[in-house]
């Protein structure tokens, strides 16, 4: 009878072996995700009593780079024994290997692109001349074979565990796993473990002050912004600060804002700052070219420069390790207009003792001369389900109900399922009998 293994979100790998220290919490597909970048670092899962000579397994997966790499091994004698390895090759597809990556093809097929999220489905049968293997990418099968010999030395007859690890320190993404043993194990499809939220933690016009945002330096000002009120930033010294809630903080968030730049500041300069209860995390920056990165170790190109003079919709998310789980790195993500303008999930950025993000401060541009820029509806969202919601006219009343999060009854945006996407209510058209108002 077939027996489910793990069902794996990888908010936690207390089930697996860790060898090596540069396992690294990853944003995952939904939830956090799982990478190695060393091929001296393994993640492996015995199967304990469930072992078999037949296995089915399902995982979300992404990789950095069009590079020859391991996805996956399936293994015997306590781990030691790799039979069959699932592969990505430098040509962008997939193949099915007995043994290690340098071992026999046995099939090829599918095709992938970097950054991109995959389901990847592999079911074998361990036999020296009776094997099969059968690889779906997305619930279609892409490869298979049928009486081959899918047994690499060794001297068990079943699968006792998988492993996951490289062969550099290209970054692969590891997230929503499922492991069935047994001969009359099937197929499951995509499957999604874990993951929290999203919440929706701030909507800020300013149209009525400073709502839940603090003057925490300098002296920011209300002036005209680009729905009624906005909050001017004289220079760097001008900042404004948001505490998001318990209840809603996450290692992973999203602030986005419009900001009207008046000018080239005189100096690079943090505009966004993430801390939390452990202190300072990471900043947004800009440098004198209006280009902005991530604590200055994410490049982006001068294509990605804010505009000077007009109003543009910025929006940047944070994901951050949690305390504990090995190689510290971060990865990032901005967008200017809607516009992916810099992403990096390579970062070497410890977070420290943080587990959660608590505080967002904007700041204003430049440092010790004026380039005086002007803030204006702002967005957070937090939990690691979040997704860039794209420009906010927060001018415009947005019909709220009270939801409870724990602790007290507090107003949130109506969202309006609209076919494709959930929307503000208030962008959708009601007809009164004579037009859509």
């Amino acid at each position: 009878m077939a027996t489910t293994v793990t069902e794996e979100g990888f908010d936690s790998i207390s089930e697996w072996a860790v060898t090596g220290s540069v396992y690294s919490e990853r944003t995952g597909r939904t939830g956090p995700g799982g990478s190695v970048s060393s091929s001296a670092s393994t993640l492996t899962l015995p199967f304990g009593a469930a072992e078999s000579d037949t296995v089915t397994i399902g995982f979300a997966w992404r990789m950095g780079s069009l590079m020859a790499r391991p996805l996956i091994s399936l293994r015997s004698d306590a781990g030691v024994t790799a039979h069959i390895t699932v592969a990505s090759t430098a040509a962008g597809t997939f193949e099915i290997r007995r043994g290690t990556l340098a071992g026999t093809l046995l099939a090829t097929g599918g095709t992938y692109a970097i950054n991109t999220w995959y389901y990847i489905e592999i079911q074998v049968k361990l036999h020296d001349t009776t094997g099969f293997a059968i690889l779906r990418v997305d619930e279609v099968e892409v490869a298979s074979v049928t009486n081959v010999d899918t047994k690499q030395l060794g001297t068990k007859t079943v699968f006792d565990s998988i492993v996951l690890t490289t062969s550099s320190t290209t970054v692969q993404v590891w997230d929503d796993l499922y492991v069935v043993t047994g001969a009359d194990g099937v197929f499951l499809g995509d499957q999604s473990y874990g993951g929290t939220g999203p919440f929706e933690v701030c909507h800020e016009s300013f149209d009525s002050g400073y709502g839940s945002w603090a003057v925490s330096g300098g002296t920011p000002s209300l002036v005209a912004g680009r729905n009624n009120n906005g909050v001017r930033l004289v220079n760097n010294g001008d900042e404004i600060a948001y505490n998001v809630p318990v209840g809603q903080q996450s290692n992973f968030i999203i602030v986005g804002f419009a900001w009207f730049l008046s000018a080239n500041p005189a100096a690079t300069s943090s505009i966004v700052s993430f801390s939390g209860s452990g202190g300072a995390i990471a900043n947004m920056r800009m440098d004198t070219a209006r280009v902005l990165s991530l604590d200055g170790f994410m490049s982006i190109s001068a294509a990605g420069a804010m505009p000077v003079g007009v109003w543009a919709y910025v929006e940047v998310s944070l994901f951050i390790n949690k305390p504990g789980s090995g190689y510290s790195a971060a990865e990032c993500e901005i967008k200017v207009n809607g516009v992916r303008v810099g992403y990096s999930r390579d970062s070497n950025m410890s977070s420290g003792s943080n587990s959660t993000i608590g505080t967002i401060e904007i700041h204003g541009a430049g440092s010790g001369t004026s380039s005086p820029s002007i803030i204006d509806d702002v967005y957070i969202i937090s939990g690691t389900l979040a997704d860039f919601e794209g420009d906010h006219n927060l001018s415009v009343s947005i019909p709220t109900m009270k939801i409870w999060d724990g602790s007290d009854w507090n107003d949130y945006p109506v969202k309006v399922w609209n076919g494709s996407t959930f929307v503000d209510a208030s962008s959708l058209k009601i007809w009164n009998g004579s037009t859509w108002v």
